[in-house]
Order: C-alpha cells, then sequence, then structure tokens
C-alpha cells in the first residue's frame, strides 16, 4: 500500500512540475485557414481599396457589458478603388477584438489596402481579408494594378444626415405644438 501511495505522490508531483515548467503558448479564438490570393479577394468581395484613416469610434459600453464581437466604425479617406461602389470618404466595421475575428491594427493618419464584405452601405472587414497596413502590402497592390479613383460625386458630406435631422425635429416640435394649441382650445370652449 504504501509502494502504491508513493508511486502516485511521485507521479503527481512530475506531472505538476511539467505543468508548471511548460511555456504557456499563445492562443487565438479566431485563426485563418490560408492568406487569401488577390484574385479569390476580387471574386469574392463587395470591395477593395485603398484609404488613411481618418477616424477609429470604438463601441461604447451597453451597462457593464462589453463584447469582442462589438463593432468598431473606421473611417477613411479613400484615394483608390479596385472594385466596389466607394466613396471618397468610406466607413467600414470590424469586430473590436482578435478573438472575434476583428481587424485590429487600424491607427489614425496611417493607410491601409482594405478587403471588404457585405452591403455597399455596411462594409466590414477583419484579420482573415487581405486588410493591411499599404506599406506592407506591395505585391498585392502590383497584382492589383492601377485602380482608379473614387468617385467625389458620390461622396457624403460628413454631418450630412444633421440637415435632414433638424428639419425632422422641427415638423415634429411644430405638430407637437399645434395639437396643444387645438387642445387648449377645445378646453375653453
Amino acid at each position: 500500500m504504501r509502494k502504491r501511495m508513493r508511486t502516485i505522490l511521485l507521479c503527481s508531483l512530475l506531472a505538476m512540475a511539467v505543468i508548471g515548467f511548460a511555456a504557456p503558448a499563445d492562443v487565438f479564438a479566431c485563426s485563418c485557414a490560408a492568406p487569401p490570393s488577390v484574385q479569390s479577394e476580387m471574386n469574392r468581395k463587395t470591395a477593395i481599396f485603398a484609404g488613411k484613416v481618418k477616424d477609429v469610434k470604438q463601441p461604447g459600453k451597453i451597462g457593464f457589458a462589453q463584447s469582442s464581437a462589438d463593432p468598431v466604425r473606421v473611417t477613411f479617406e479613400v484615394t483608390t478603388v479596385w472594385k466596389g461602389q466607394v466613396t471618397s470618404t468610406t466607413e467600414v466595421y470590424t469586430a473590436m477584438s482578435s478573438a472575434s475575428c476583428g481587424y485590429t491594427g487600424f491607427a489614425v493618419n496611417q493607410s491601409y489596402l482594405v478587403s471588404a464584405y457585405g452591403t455597399s452601405d455596411r462594409l466590414e472587414t477583419g484579420m482573415c481579408e487581405m486588410t493591411r497596413p499599404l506599406s506592407a502590402a506591395s505585391l498585392e497592390l502590383a497584382e492589383l494594378g492601377a485602380g482608379q479613383a473614387p468617385d467625389p460625386s458620390k461622396a457624403v458630406a460628413e454631418g450630412s444626415y444633421i440637415v435632414p435631422a433638424v428639419a425632422a425635429v422641427s415638423v415634429l416640435v411644430i405638430a407637437a405644438a399645434a395639437v396643444l394649441f387645438v387642445m387648449s382650445r377645445r378646453r375653453r370652449t
């Protein structure tokens, strides 16, 4: 019985020593199978363009919880378009964390090659796409060729949503005032 206890104790100590001295390895919840080819990206993606990051807007917390998949909105000043209906100012969304396959390398005033999927009014990208800093995309740029400038007539001016919003609020305020006026007149009579 004692010999068996010693063997169990020795094996347990050996297992703890191995676990304690083993170097931890980095693990990722998202892993990409293989880098996509330029041709497959041209066939599969909604938009491919180059541009400089103007703004990175992190998602707000809802209560105390936040998910690694919450969308980050990245605004680009587009310089070259290879595919898609891309305006001179374009927004692209990505997951907040690489754990959810989000592209976490966007920095303001840095230029990127962006490969995006989704619809033209909600483009998305991630770490498994061809998206990367423009300085690290020389092979892809050579294969893509010259590209074209974004169509400036399609550009939406920053803050252009404010005018319709102010108009809508104004109409609602006037309508509410008219209803209150009519109701007060009826009470008096």
